[in-house]
């Protein structure tokens, strides 16, 4: 059993050096996580200098739900400078929280509203309530993640179900493997 506040934190956020600071809830019932980076040092690219902390952003992007309630994860960042002004301000990066900027998702959010909207055939829409973001962004964010799925010339089998006139189904087996492409059969 884990005792150490900072060791459970981690552990249910499931990201490495990154610990709760404190949590506040929306009317809505969002939850508000305020995280930050522990144990964060950055060194100047340019002269190898370690920077200093020029200021602390905010960036909020959201998170998966918990028990039911959107979550928002309000990520304290770095921005450093190099003490010797060789070079402007840059910015932390973790690649476990964000992909890119504009998903405004964690990964593990976007992985998870993939899953619902590919595999389980949930609307957007409810995929963005659950997780308290627009529906653009749960679009946007579902684009993202599953274009790569979507291209994976390994998938095989893709079904279509239409009705070409009022009397007749037609159901499609596509082969994505087949020289030429699509061949419906």
């Amino acid at each position: 059993m884990e005792t150490d506040p900072m060791r459970i934190n981690q552990r249910l956020l499931n990201l490495a050096l990154i610990g709760i600071v404190g949590l506040n809830e929306h009317d809505d019932g969002t939850i508000v996580l305020h995280v930050e980076t522990q144990g964060a040092l950055s060194f100047c690219g340019r002269c190898g200098v370690q920077g200093t902390v020029k200021e602390r952003p905010v960036l909020k992007v959201g998170d998966l739900p918990i028990c039911g309630r959107p979550v928002v994860l309000a990520w304290r960042k770095y921005r450093w400078e190099c003490p010797g002004r060789c070079r402007g301000s840059w910015t932390e990066q973790r690649p476990g929280i964000i992909e890119l900027r504009c998903t405004a998702m964690t990964i593990r959010a976007g992985h998870w509203a993939t899953r619902q909207v590919g595999r389980h055939v949930r609307p957007v829409s409810d995929v963005a309530v659950e997780l308290g973001v627009s529906w653009h962004t749960a679009m946007d964010t579902v684009t993202f993640f599953g274009a790569v799925l979507i291209n994976d010339p390994s998938r095989i089998g893709i079904n279509a179900h239409c009705r070409c006139r009022r009397d007749i189904d037609f159901v499609g087996h596509c082969d994505v493997t087949h020289d030429m492409g699509w061949c419906c059969r």
